[in-house]
């Protein structure tokens, strides 16, 4: 993973942060609910629990609005999966933005 500075962290994954809900979940609040994770070109699995699922699709809904160019696909399960897809260096900055939140 390249390591990006954070303030071009919204440029990268072409966030219009203006555009998302302010009362959404962010990414620190979904990270820490975080079981693990598996990247493939082009896409990032995230595992949370299954009773965080409403949170999880809370959060991928307000990031559809301000990162339309990005996918965001929450499927269910005996674990709630947050699927992620974009292009490899987008990806890297939203696994830069996960590892900032981590406690």
């Amino acid at each position: 993973m390249r390591n990006i500075p954070s303030e071009d962290l919204l440029q990268v994954v072409g966030c219009e942060i203006d555009q998302r809900p302010t009362d959404a979940p962010g990414i620190d609040e979904i990270a820490a609910l975080v079981l693990g994770g598996s990247r493939v070109p082009g896409a990032l699995s995230v595992r949370f629990p299954a009773d965080a699922r409403a949170t999880v699709e809370a959060f991928a809904a307000a990031e559809r609005q301000c990162c339309g160019g990005i996918g965001w696909l929450v499927e269910g399960g005996t674990d709630a999966t947050l699927t992620i897809s974009t292009n490899d260096t987008a990806l890297d900055a939203i696994e830069t933005m996960f590892a900032q939140t981590e406690v």
